[in-house]
Protein backbone atom coordinates (compact mmCIF):
# COMPACT_ATOMS: atom_id res chain seq x y z
CA UNK A 1 0.00 0.00 0.00
CA UNK A 2 2.81 2.48 0.99
CA UNK A 3 4.71 1.57 -2.50
CA UNK A 4 1.20 2.25 -4.05
CA UNK A 5 0.57 5.62 -2.62
CA UNK A 6 4.24 7.02 -3.00
CA UNK A 7 4.10 6.00 -6.28
CA UNK A 8 1.15 7.84 -7.28
CA UNK A 9 3.23 11.23 -5.59
CA UNK A 10 5.78 10.22 -7.79
CA UNK A 11 3.42 10.47 -10.86
CA UNK A 12 2.00 13.97 -9.97
CA UNK A 13 5.56 15.39 -9.53
CA UNK A 14 6.50 13.98 -12.90
CA UNK A 15 3.37 15.69 -15.02
CA UNK A 16 4.42 18.96 -12.91
CA UNK A 17 7.54 18.66 -14.25
CA UNK A 18 6.53 17.44 -18.03
CA UNK A 19 5.08 20.92 -18.06
CA UNK A 20 8.12 22.95 -18.40
CA UNK A 21 9.00 23.91 -22.05
CA UNK A 22 11.75 22.59 -23.98
CA UNK A 23 14.27 24.07 -26.23
CA UNK A 24 15.49 22.60 -28.96
CA UNK A 25 18.49 23.54 -30.76
CA UNK A 26 20.99 22.06 -33.64
CA UNK A 27 24.39 22.50 -34.46
CA UNK A 28 27.51 20.82 -36.08
CA UNK A 29 26.94 18.49 -38.94
CA UNK A 30 23.44 17.01 -39.56
CA UNK A 31 22.66 13.32 -39.56
CA UNK A 32 20.58 11.12 -41.79
CA UNK A 33 19.33 8.81 -38.63
CA UNK A 34 20.41 8.32 -35.41
CA UNK A 35 23.15 5.46 -35.20
CA UNK A 36 22.14 2.40 -33.51
CA UNK A 37 23.54 2.51 -29.92
CA UNK A 38 22.83 3.10 -25.96
CA UNK A 39 20.96 6.36 -25.87
CA UNK A 40 19.90 8.23 -22.69
CA UNK A 41 19.35 11.81 -21.02
CA UNK A 42 21.91 13.56 -19.70
CA UNK A 43 20.38 15.47 -16.41
CA UNK A 44 20.52 19.19 -15.79
CA UNK A 45 21.22 19.28 -12.13
CA UNK A 46 20.02 23.50 -12.20
CA UNK A 47 16.66 22.26 -13.82
CA UNK A 48 14.44 19.30 -14.91
CA UNK A 49 15.72 19.27 -19.05
CA UNK A 50 18.32 16.80 -20.34
CA UNK A 51 20.01 16.53 -23.48
CA UNK A 52 19.55 13.64 -25.59
CA UNK A 53 22.98 11.90 -25.46
CA UNK A 54 24.75 8.06 -26.93
CA UNK A 55 27.11 6.23 -25.19
CA UNK A 56 30.48 5.96 -26.86
CA UNK A 57 30.36 8.59 -28.79
CA UNK A 58 28.38 11.90 -28.62
CA UNK A 59 25.46 12.88 -31.16
CA UNK A 60 26.32 16.23 -33.64
CA UNK A 61 23.13 17.58 -32.88
CA UNK A 62 22.25 18.82 -29.44
CA UNK A 63 18.82 17.89 -28.38
CA UNK A 64 16.98 19.61 -25.03
CA UNK A 65 14.65 17.05 -23.65
CA UNK A 66 11.65 18.08 -21.05
CA UNK A 67 11.02 15.11 -18.10
CA UNK A 68 10.79 12.62 -17.88
CA UNK A 69 10.97 9.77 -20.88
CA UNK A 70 11.56 9.91 -24.57
CA UNK A 71 11.47 7.56 -26.94
CA UNK A 72 13.86 6.90 -29.92
CA UNK A 73 13.86 4.87 -33.71
CA UNK A 74 16.30 5.64 -36.27
CA UNK A 75 14.58 8.67 -37.92
CA UNK A 76 12.72 10.45 -34.72
CA UNK A 77 13.00 10.87 -30.97
CA UNK A 78 9.87 12.30 -29.08
CA UNK A 79 9.10 13.57 -25.68
CA UNK A 80 6.21 15.13 -24.95
CA UNK A 81 5.02 18.39 -22.93
CA UNK A 82 1.71 18.87 -21.45
CA UNK A 83 -0.60 19.04 -24.94
CA UNK A 84 2.53 18.76 -27.54
CA UNK A 85 4.64 15.99 -28.82
CA UNK A 86 8.15 17.09 -29.95
CA UNK A 87 9.63 14.91 -32.44
CA UNK A 88 12.92 15.66 -33.28
CA UNK A 89 14.84 14.44 -36.37
CA UNK A 90 18.74 13.46 -36.62
CA UNK A 91 19.60 16.84 -37.95
CA UNK A 92 17.79 18.93 -35.03
CA UNK A 93 14.74 19.82 -37.36
CA UNK A 94 12.15 19.42 -34.88
CA UNK A 95 8.18 18.83 -35.60
CA UNK A 96 5.01 19.33 -33.08
CA UNK A 97 1.76 18.01 -32.84
CA UNK A 98 -0.69 19.34 -30.91
CA UNK A 99 -2.80 16.73 -29.50
CA UNK A 100 -6.37 17.85 -28.82
CA UNK A 101 -8.14 17.25 -25.67
CA UNK A 102 -5.05 15.58 -24.17
CA UNK A 103 -2.89 17.44 -21.26
CA UNK A 104 0.10 16.33 -19.11
CA UNK A 105 1.23 13.76 -21.49
CA UNK A 106 4.41 11.38 -20.53
CA UNK A 107 6.02 8.65 -21.38
CA UNK A 108 5.88 8.69 -25.14
CA UNK A 109 6.46 5.44 -26.61
CA UNK A 110 6.48 4.29 -30.59
CA UNK A 111 4.87 2.37 -32.40
CA UNK A 112 6.70 -0.43 -34.53
CA UNK A 113 6.12 1.67 -37.74
CA UNK A 114 6.64 5.08 -36.02
CA UNK A 115 2.74 6.74 -37.06
CA UNK A 116 1.79 6.49 -33.67
CA UNK A 117 2.66 7.17 -30.12
CA UNK A 118 1.30 5.92 -26.79
CA UNK A 119 1.42 8.00 -24.07
CA UNK A 120 0.02 8.74 -20.41
CA UNK A 121 -2.62 11.62 -20.15
CA UNK A 122 -5.36 13.46 -18.66
CA UNK A 123 -8.39 14.09 -20.76
CA UNK A 124 -9.45 17.12 -17.95
CA UNK A 125 -7.81 20.34 -18.47
CA UNK A 126 -6.03 21.67 -15.59
CA UNK A 127 -5.12 25.42 -14.57
CA UNK A 128 -1.07 26.45 -15.69
CA UNK A 129 0.85 24.85 -12.70
CA UNK A 130 -1.80 22.62 -11.15
CA UNK A 131 -0.90 18.80 -11.70
CA UNK A 132 -4.00 16.02 -12.72
CA UNK A 133 -5.21 13.89 -10.16
CA UNK A 134 -3.51 10.65 -10.54
CA UNK A 135 -6.57 8.69 -10.93
CA UNK A 136 -7.05 10.77 -14.27
CA UNK A 137 -4.73 9.19 -15.60
CA UNK A 138 -5.05 7.02 -18.70
CA UNK A 139 -3.55 5.58 -21.94
CA UNK A 140 -3.69 6.60 -25.75
CA UNK A 141 -2.91 5.68 -29.07
CA UNK A 142 -1.99 8.96 -30.83
CA UNK A 143 -2.16 8.94 -34.96
CA UNK A 144 1.19 11.10 -35.62
CA UNK A 145 -0.53 11.76 -39.02
CA UNK A 146 -3.20 13.36 -37.40
CA UNK A 147 -3.05 14.03 -34.13
CA UNK A 148 -5.94 12.16 -32.98
CA UNK A 149 -6.36 10.06 -29.64
CA UNK A 150 -7.57 6.95 -28.72
CA UNK A 151 -8.20 5.99 -25.26
CA UNK A 152 -7.09 2.47 -24.50
CA UNK A 153 -7.43 1.95 -21.33
CA UNK A 154 -10.63 1.05 -19.32
CA UNK A 155 -12.52 3.85 -18.05
CA UNK A 156 -11.66 3.88 -13.98
CA UNK A 157 -10.41 6.12 -11.26
CA UNK A 158 -7.17 3.73 -11.25
CA UNK A 159 -4.02 5.62 -12.43
CA UNK A 160 -2.41 3.61 -15.89
CA UNK A 161 1.04 4.30 -16.64
CA UNK A 162 4.21 3.82 -18.49
CA UNK A 163 2.79 2.46 -21.67
CA UNK A 164 5.48 0.53 -24.15
CA UNK A 165 4.80 -0.81 -27.49
CA UNK A 166 5.63 -3.92 -28.59
CA UNK A 167 8.94 -3.68 -31.05
CA UNK A 168 7.21 -5.96 -33.92
CA UNK A 169 3.17 -5.97 -32.72
CA UNK A 170 0.48 -3.28 -32.48
CA UNK A 171 0.27 -4.42 -28.43
CA UNK A 172 0.99 -1.76 -25.83
CA UNK A 173 1.28 -2.97 -22.52
CA UNK A 174 1.17 -0.68 -19.32
CA UNK A 175 1.12 -0.57 -15.54
CA UNK A 176 -2.23 0.61 -13.38
CA UNK A 177 -1.47 1.20 -9.87
CA UNK A 178 -4.29 0.14 -7.59
CA UNK A 179 -4.37 1.28 -3.82
CA UNK A 180 -6.77 -2.12 -3.35
CA UNK A 181 -5.49 -4.53 -5.82
CA UNK A 182 -1.50 -3.55 -6.49
CA UNK A 183 0.11 -2.46 -9.68
CA UNK A 184 -0.66 -4.69 -12.70
CA UNK A 185 0.40 -4.99 -16.13
CA UNK A 186 -2.05 -4.83 -19.09
CA UNK A 187 -1.54 -6.18 -22.72
CA UNK A 188 -4.04 -4.38 -25.02
CA UNK A 189 -4.04 -5.36 -28.57
CA UNK A 190 -4.67 -2.06 -30.78
CA UNK A 191 -5.89 -3.96 -33.68
CA UNK A 192 -7.90 -6.04 -31.97
CA UNK A 193 -9.37 -3.44 -29.70
CA UNK A 194 -8.87 -5.35 -26.74
CA UNK A 195 -6.94 -6.11 -23.62
CA UNK A 196 -5.18 -9.77 -24.33
CA UNK A 197 -3.76 -10.31 -20.91
CA UNK A 198 -3.31 -9.16 -17.44
CA UNK A 199 -0.30 -10.05 -15.23
CA UNK A 200 -1.22 -9.06 -11.56
CA UNK A 201 1.49 -7.47 -9.27
CA UNK A 202 3.71 -7.55 -11.67
CA UNK A 203 3.53 -3.88 -12.77
CA UNK A 204 5.70 -0.53 -12.53
CA UNK A 205 7.49 2.25 -14.75
CA UNK A 206 10.11 2.06 -17.12
CA UNK A 207 9.24 -1.47 -18.76
CA UNK A 208 10.62 -2.59 -21.94
CA UNK A 209 9.64 -5.30 -24.86
CA UNK A 210 12.35 -7.43 -26.33
CA UNK A 211 12.82 -7.09 -29.77
CA UNK A 212 10.93 -10.02 -30.87
CA UNK A 213 8.17 -9.37 -28.25
CA UNK A 214 8.41 -12.51 -26.24
CA UNK A 215 9.96 -10.96 -23.27
CA UNK A 216 9.02 -8.04 -20.60
CA UNK A 217 11.60 -6.74 -18.41
CA UNK A 218 10.50 -5.00 -15.20
CA UNK A 219 13.58 -2.61 -14.58
CA UNK A 220 12.78 -1.61 -11.29
CA UNK A 221 12.34 -5.56 -9.62
CA UNK A 222 14.77 -7.24 -12.65
CA UNK A 223 11.59 -9.29 -13.24
CA UNK A 224 11.35 -10.66 -16.74
CA UNK A 225 8.01 -12.22 -17.82
CA UNK A 226 6.65 -13.86 -20.90
CA UNK A 227 4.22 -12.10 -22.62
CA UNK A 228 2.52 -14.79 -24.24
CA UNK A 229 1.34 -16.25 -20.66
CA UNK A 230 2.52 -13.67 -18.29
CA UNK A 231 4.41 -16.45 -16.18
CA UNK A 232 7.49 -15.35 -14.74
CA UNK A 233 10.73 -16.56 -16.52
CA UNK A 234 13.41 -14.75 -13.71
CA UNK A 235 14.19 -12.71 -10.55
CA UNK A 236 17.85 -10.89 -11.49
CA UNK A 237 17.56 -8.42 -9.13
CA UNK A 238 19.89 -9.74 -6.53
CA UNK A 239 22.26 -11.34 -8.77
CA UNK A 240 22.49 -8.11 -10.48
CA UNK A 241 22.86 -6.68 -7.32
CA UNK A 242 25.87 -8.48 -6.40
CA UNK A 243 27.31 -7.85 -9.82
CA UNK A 244 27.34 -4.13 -9.21
CA UNK A 245 28.98 -4.28 -6.38
CA UNK A 246 32.16 -6.37 -8.01
CA UNK A 247 32.13 -3.06 -10.52
CA UNK A 248 33.31 -1.08 -7.56
CA UNK A 249 29.81 0.56 -6.99
CA UNK A 250 27.35 0.09 -4.44
CA UNK A 251 23.46 0.72 -4.36
CA UNK A 252 22.52 4.04 -2.97
CA UNK A 253 20.71 4.11 0.31
CA UNK A 254 17.87 6.24 1.82
CA UNK A 255 16.53 7.34 -1.51
CA UNK A 256 13.61 6.17 -3.74
CA UNK A 257 10.22 4.00 -3.11
CA UNK A 258 11.02 2.44 -0.23
CA UNK A 259 14.21 3.68 0.61
CA UNK A 260 15.29 1.41 -2.75
CA UNK A 261 16.96 3.36 -5.44
CA UNK A 262 15.14 3.44 -8.65
CA UNK A 263 16.32 0.98 -12.00
CA UNK A 264 15.50 1.73 -15.08
CA UNK A 265 16.57 0.59 -18.77
CA UNK A 266 15.99 -1.91 -21.66
CA UNK A 267 16.90 -4.68 -23.48
CA UNK A 268 19.31 -5.26 -26.27
CA UNK A 269 18.44 -5.44 -29.97
CA UNK A 270 19.33 -8.85 -29.67
CA UNK A 271 17.83 -9.74 -27.18
CA UNK A 272 21.01 -11.10 -25.05
CA UNK A 273 21.59 -8.30 -23.39
CA UNK A 274 19.93 -5.27 -20.61
CA UNK A 275 21.20 -1.72 -20.32
CA UNK A 276 19.98 -0.07 -17.03
CA UNK A 277 21.44 2.76 -15.09
CA UNK A 278 20.71 2.76 -10.89
CA UNK A 279 21.61 5.26 -8.01
CA UNK A 280 24.85 4.09 -6.58
CA UNK A 281 27.52 5.51 -4.48
CA UNK A 282 31.33 5.32 -3.51
CA UNK A 283 33.86 6.91 -1.41
CA UNK A 284 31.67 10.15 -0.57
CA UNK A 285 29.96 10.24 -3.99
CA UNK A 286 26.53 9.57 -5.27
CA UNK A 287 25.00 9.95 -8.47
CA UNK A 288 23.77 7.29 -11.31
CA UNK A 289 25.68 4.77 -13.11
CA UNK A 290 24.59 3.42 -17.12
CA UNK A 291 25.52 -0.47 -16.52
CA UNK A 292 25.24 -3.37 -19.22
CA UNK A 293 24.19 -7.10 -18.42
CA UNK A 294 23.79 -10.30 -20.02
CA UNK A 295 19.96 -11.13 -20.07
CA UNK A 296 20.92 -14.24 -17.25
CA UNK A 297 22.28 -11.09 -14.59
CA UNK A 298 25.63 -12.15 -15.12
CA UNK A 299 28.72 -10.21 -16.27
CA UNK A 300 27.04 -6.95 -14.99
CA UNK A 301 29.41 -3.89 -17.09
CA UNK A 302 30.46 0.20 -16.55
CA UNK A 303 29.32 2.26 -19.70
CA UNK A 304 29.04 5.74 -18.32
CA UNK A 305 30.94 7.99 -15.77
CA UNK A 306 29.28 9.10 -12.89
CA UNK A 307 26.13 11.48 -13.44
CA UNK A 308 25.48 14.05 -10.74
CA UNK A 309 21.44 13.94 -10.03
CA UNK A 310 19.39 16.49 -8.08
CA UNK A 311 17.09 14.56 -6.43
CA UNK A 312 14.46 17.56 -6.19
CA UNK A 313 13.53 16.38 -10.13
CA UNK A 314 12.84 12.85 -9.64
CA UNK A 315 11.29 12.73 -5.62
CA UNK A 316 14.04 11.80 -4.12
CA UNK A 317 15.42 9.53 -6.64
CA UNK A 318 12.23 7.83 -7.55
CA UNK A 319 12.58 6.96 -11.02
CA UNK A 320 15.56 7.79 -13.60
CA UNK A 321 16.22 11.14 -14.43
CA UNK A 322 18.40 9.06 -17.27
CA UNK A 323 15.71 6.65 -19.05
CA UNK A 324 18.58 4.44 -20.98
CA UNK A 325 17.17 3.21 -24.82
CA UNK A 326 19.07 0.34 -26.41
CA UNK A 327 18.30 0.13 -30.39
Amino acid sequence: MFKIILFIAISVLVLALSCQKPTTTSALAPAATFDKGIYYRTPNFQDPTAILSRVDSPLNTQIVMTPVSFDIRPDSAVYANDDTLYLVSPDGSKKTIKVPNLYQMARPAFSPDGKRVAVQATPISHPPGQTADPGELKIFVISLDTGTPVQISPPSNVPNESPTWFKQSNKVVYSSFSATVGVDLHVYDVDKSQEILLIPGAGWHGIAVSKDDRLLLVPNSMRVYNLQTGAMVSDLRSVISAGIVQTGWQLQTGVGDSKSPFWDGSWSPDGTQFVFDVAVQRNGQTGAVIFTTNADGSSVVVKTNLFSLNPAFSNNLNFSQLDPRWF
